[in-house]
């Protein structure tokens, strides 16, 4: 485990990385639209199981290429690996069973609280991804406590996610601090 959330240098309450709006839609279209082209034609060029595995390795390096597009034009908005990182004015315990409550709040399927500074939950399959692991490391400070949420897909072959890991990590810090009395 590391030294803590205030060693890293982003430690400002926005998720990492941080993206920038773009046409991502426009770059994906173009990308996918060139793929089906190039299938159909490597596919009229070779008949049977060669042109099959060439339209299968045409398509691959496509989606390959749409996926760092996203990522290079999303700013990481779209990585399926998010962490945030804030400050909470309470201690570890009262935190912890806010961090139960907002994963609760995000509708996840199971929430394990075994350790009293670790909190984890796995959310469903959607549209947008298969599921992720959202982790919270509660890390006490002089009477209040740093709060690490992370959230990770679970299938690791994952490389885009439609925005549902920041919104996962961006949803358990607003209920955390939604959920603060007073």
């Amino acid at each position: 485990m590391s030294d803590g959330p205030s060693a890293e240098p982003w430690h400002c309450g926005e998720p990492r990385p941080v993206g920038r709006e773009h046409p991502v839609w426009t770059y994906l279209a173009i990308i996918v639209g060139t793929a089906v082209v190039a299938g159909l034609v490597v596919h009229h060029w070779y008949r049977g199981q060669v042109g099959d595995v060439m339209v299968g390795l045409v398509l691959g390096v496509a989606l390959a290429m749409a996926a760092a597009a996203l990522r290079r034009v999303g700013g990481g908005r779209f990585v399926p690996r998010q962490r945030l990182t804030f400050r909470l004015a309470a201690d570890s315990a009262e935190a912890r069973e806010l961090a139960v409550a907002a994963l609760r709040e995000l509708s996840a399927r199971r929430v394990r609280a075994e350790n009293p500074l670790v909190v984890e939950a796995w959310t469903g399959m959607s549209w947008q991804s298969w599921g992720e692991r959202v982790r919270i490391e509660l890390w006490p400070v002089e009477g209040m406590t740093d709060v690490v949420v992370s959230s990770n897909p679970r299938l690791w072959l994952t490389l885009v996610d439609w925005g549902k890991g920041r919104g996962n990590v961006e949803t358990v810090a607003r209920g955390m601090r939604g959920l603060m009395p007073g």
